[in-house]
C-alpha cells in the first residue's frame, strides 16, 4: 500500500489502526471485506447479535437507540475515519444501537471470527486500540449522564430549623452509578 495514497492517509487517521506498522495494517486489511452500501440501509439493528466491526471509508451513517416505546434517539453521526461495532470484538453480545446509512457508504468490515488468524502482536495492538476507543466513549457517556442527572437531581430543600435542626434535608432518593 502506497504511503501517499488517499486510502493510506485515511487509514492512518483511524484510531483503530493507531501505531500499526504498514505490514500490520496490510495484514489486518487482508482479513477485511470492503462493502458498498446504499443510503437508507440499516446496517446494524439494535438487539441483534454482533459479530462485525466496521471502519467508514466514505459516506455517512447515523447511530440511534430506542428505549421502550419511545421514538429512537440519534446518538451520533459517523463519517470517514470513524469506527463502530467494536463491542463485537469483545463479545458476541447484543448490539447496543442501530446504525443506518444516511448516504451511500464504503465500509471495511472485519469479522470477529478472523481474530484467530491475526499475529499476536497485531491482535494485542488492535485490542489496545479498541479498549482506548471504548474508554473514550465511556467517558463521553459518563459526562452526558452526569449532565442529565444534574438536571434532574433534587436540590437540597430548606426546612424549618426547629423541625430538622440543621436547616437542610437531604433528598429522599439517591442515584448511584457504579463502574
Amino acid at each position: 500500500m502506497n504511503a501517499e495514497s488517499p486510502l493510506h492517509k485515511l487509514l492512518a487517521a483511524v484510531p483503530l489502526f493507531h501505531e500499526l506498522t504498514p505490514d500490520e495494517l496490510a495484514t489486518f486489511l487482508g482479513h477485511c471485506r470492503q462493502e458498498e452500501v446504499p443510503a437508507g440501509y440499516v446496517l446494524i439493528e439494535q438487539g441483534e447479535r454482533g459479530r462485525h466491526l466496521y471502519a467508514v471509508m466514505s459516506g455517512g451513517l447515523k447511530v440511534s437507540r430506542k428505549a421502550g416505546e419511545a421514538e429512537p434517539v440519534q446518538l451520533a453521526l459517523l463519517r470517514a475515519g470513524d469506527v463502530f461495532g467494536e463491542l463485537a470484538l469483545v463479545d458476541f453480545g447484543e448490539r447496543s444501537a442501530s446504525v443506518t446509512t444516511t448516504e451511500p457508504c464504503r465500509l471495511l468490515r472485519f469479522d470477529r471470527l478472523d481474530v484467530v488468524k491475526l499475529p499476536p502482536l497485531l491482535l494485542a495492538k488492535l485490542y489496545r486500540n479498541v479498549g482506548t476507543l471504548m474508554a473514550g466513549r465511556l467517558r463521553e457517556t459518563n459526562s452526558l449522564v452526569s449532565v442529565l442527572l444534574a438536571d434532574k437531581a433534587p436540590a437540597a430543600v430548606a426546612v424549618d430549623d426547629e423541625a430538622q435542626g440543621s436547616g437542610f434535608a437531604l433528598p429522599q432518593q439517591r442515584t448511584v452509578i457504579r463502574r
